[in-house]
């Protein structure tokens, strides 16, 4: 039977790690459940590989005090269990309704009080009966399992006082998670069953990811991309801002080939204090849409009113980028030269003196246009 737990326990060990791995955090901001889950599914972890090793090493080696560390420590981590699980719990619930975490005293106390019971029954030779360097439960074992059973209690009441918030699924995520446990226990006492409460600490935190954390973490990764896009993307024209451009030239690749095209737009004043801003707007938005279609394989950034920068990092090399340019031009020319716009393609040893030559190009564009049009120069 031993064997069979042992396996049971590597099996769940391996299931514990598969479910750490996929909550680590995709997300800047993941909610305090989330981390408090991690912490169990980690102490969880522990307690399967010390469990494992007592079990493993049962019978064969000749140390009395590894055998009393080894099998006392998973009872420890039980109770450590229960209290980092009531935080969880309460954390859940404080995503609906402003709670205390003070509703944890109860288990902290308890889980204490059943810590320093173990230690003692173990000092005494009274929680584990070691025959042959091998371990059984000893007399006090079940104390602990029912200090265990009254956090259980606590808990219950704890989740029925707020089961309308909860809702139906972690309502029963977490009835299923104590449940487990408390079958496992009852028949350890009862019907000298192989203790399992591992394995069924693991199904239950299998449950709860599946019910429970599983659509958290969705909902924090949508917020954090709602989130991203009120900080990075522009309202208007739907594309990368001004700060999402000076973040961009922080983290560019040094010495990496780089095309950079620079836009100012035209007539952009002419057109908001003729027909107003709300054809002005329309007139950005016309644009932007140009500028998408061009170089939809890019990074675009509106960085002021009327100034657009485009990156290219896919360019193979100058005669492609050339080829783009014309093709835009082309494009800018059929659209009454919308905008004026300067480019470089160059290794990237400083994108500030990058920057400025595609923006100086593009004045020169632009002082073009103007001779070429008999534009007036818009005055401030």
């Amino acid at each position: 039977m031993r064997t069979i737990v042992l396996s049971a326990d590597i099996a769940c060990l391996f299931s514990m790690i598969i479910i750490l791995l996929a909550t680590q955090p995709h997300t800047k901001n993941e909610r305090i459940s989330t981390r408090l889950f991690q912490l169990n599914i980690i102490i969880g972890i522990i307690g399967l590989i010390i469990e494992s090793t007592a079990i493993f090493l049962d019978g064969k080696t000749r140390s009395i005090l590894l055998i009393k560390i080894l099998n006392m420590v998973p009872y420890i981590l039980c109770a450590v269990l229960l209290v980092t699980f009531t935080f969880y719990m309460i954390s859940v619930i404080r995503e609906s309704e402003k709670v205390s975490y003070k509703l944890s005293i109860p288990t902290i106390v308890i889980a204490s009080v059943d810590i320093v019971f173990i230690i003692v029954a173990n000092i005494k030779g009274k929680l584990l009966d070691i025959k042959d360097y091998a371990s059984q439960p000893g007399e006090w074992a079940s104390i602990t399992g029912a200090m265990a059973a009254i956090c259980l209690g606590y808990l219950y009441y704890v989740m029925f006082r707020h089961i309308k918030i909860l809702g139906k699924n972690r309502s029963i995520a977490f009835f299923m998670y104590m449940l487990l446990p408390i079958f496992s226990a009852l028949a350890v006492l009862f019907f000298d069953f192989p203790d399992f409460t591992y394995v069924t600490i693991s199904i239950s935190f299998e449950i709860i990811f599946v019910m429970i954390q599983m659509q958290t973490i969705t909902e924090s990764r949508i917020r954090e991309k709602i989130l991203f896009e009120a900080s990075y993307i522009e309202t208007l024209t739907n594309l990368k801002n001004r700060r999402a451009y000076e973040e961009k030239l922080e983290n560019m690749v040094e010495g990496k080939m780089i095309g950079v095209v620079f836009c100012d737009m035209n007539m952009l004043k002419y057109v908001n204090d003729t027909f107003g801003h709300v054809a002005g707007d329309e007139y950005i938005k016309k644009f932007a849409d140009i500028l998408r279609e061009s170089f939809g394989d890019g990074d675009i950034y509106r960085i002021s009113g009327d100034e657009f920068v485009v990156f290219l990092e896919n360019i193979a090399n100058e005669q492609e980028m050339e080829k783009r340019m014309t093709d835009f031009r082309e494009v800018v020319n059929k659209n009454e030269r919308i905008a004026s716009f300067g480019y470089i393609y160059t290794e990237n040893n400083g994108m500030l003196d990058i920057m400025h030559i595609a923006e100086e190009r593009m004045y020169e564009d632009k002082n073009k246009y103007y001779e070429e049009t008999n534009k007036k120069r818009r005055k401030f």
